[in-house]
């Protein structure tokens, strides 16, 4: 329906959740699969009106989109708004805790409203634009349906393996009258969302500017959820080019190759700068593990040490992936 056409769970000590502007929000295999798509990653039949991708052993079926006021188009306005939405449904869903369809239908619903968006994402005067996002971002959300595999640690060393297939949403709505945009989410994509983990998320990310710094939302992402991932290990602030750069839409080498253009204008200063806008906005501090050469084949094999500024203390939990 369209809207108008192996780690450890690290537990934020806070109990609000909230420390120097973090809050926690739920993440796994889907949402961090949901999160490395791009408007390349998905195959169209125009024929057979639907899309499909798959990143990470994650398929990713769109139906119906020629009926779509927009084009299809996954970018990071839509991956911002799909987590947004994560974030409002954290704090309430039960968590790790076995109950019954009629249950999580409980907390089907989330809601926000258009001056929350405009507030969360620093839309200071532009509603119309602001408007214009959440449709099309909602539109394309209701959309998709997922299948995949996950396993789930039920206790210590003890885990299993779940298999997934259903459309992540029930429906969107849009209350004119209050400015409001609402998710009513599937009960089977709760299910899983509730056995799934928790990462500390930075709201200043969602003031982004993502036209004028177009990777720095992806990027400060996979950072925090490599950081969460490998919190107790010696490589948590550590991450190699190749994976950093995989978590963007900046270009592949063999598509810029192909074209005859420029390696390190179109790849490797793209990266950087927005690293270095992040560092601006103090997310983080950073630098390359070695000195840099900026042959590409030897640029991608380097390593990226960080330190994200202002993290919540921690407190180390069971063991859950």
């Amino acid at each position: 329906m369209s809207i108008l056409g192996g780690v450890f769970l690290m537990v934020i000590s806070n109990e609000n959740n909230i420390d120097n502007n973090y809050q926690n929000i739920l993440q796994g295999k889907l949402t961090n699969a949901f999160h490395m798509l791009s408007e390349q990653s998905f195959h169209f039949d125009r024929f057979a009106n639907n899309a499909n991708a798959i990143v990470n052993n994650v398929k990713f079926s769109a139906d119906g989109i020629n009926s779509l006021p927009t084009p299809f188009k996954c970018d990071t306005i839509v991956q911002r708004v799909f987590d947004i939405f994560i974030l409002k449904l954290t704090p309430i869903l039960p968590y790790k805790k076995e109950m019954s369809d009629s249950d999580f239908k409980k907390f089907q619903c989330v809601s926000i409203t258009l001056k929350e968006y405009m507030t969360l994402c620093n839309i200071k005067s532009n509603k119309t634009r602001a408007i214009e996002q959440l449709r099309t971002a909602l539109n394309v959300i209701t959309h998709i349906s997922v299948e995949f595999s996950d396993t789930h640690f039920i206790r210590k060393n003890k885990s299993e393996s779940e298999y997934y297939f259903f459309r992540i949403t029930d429906t969107v709505t849009r209350d004119k009258s209050t400015g409001t945009y609402s998710i009513i989410f599937n009960v089977n994509f709760l299910r899983y969302l509730s056995k799934t983990y928790i990462m500390p998320f930075d709201l200043q990310l969602f003031k982004i500017n993502l036209k004028l710094h177009s990777h720095a939302y992806k990027l400060a992402r996979r950072l925090l959820l490599h950081h969460n991932m490998n919190f107790s290990k010696s490589n948590a602030n550590i991450i190699s080019v190749k994976i950093l750069l995989e978590s963007t839409n900046i270009p592949t080498y063999e598509q810029v190759k192909s074209k005859g253009r420029q390696i390190k204008q179109l790849i490797i200063q793209p990266l950087e700068l927005n690293m270095n806008y992040l560092k601006q906005i103090n997310f983080l501090e950073w630098n390359y593990t070695t000195n840099i050469d900026y042959i590409y084949q030897k640029w991608i094999d380097s390593s990226i040490h960080f330190k994200i500024l202002n993290y919540p203390s921690r407190e180390k939990s069971t063991k859950s992936q």
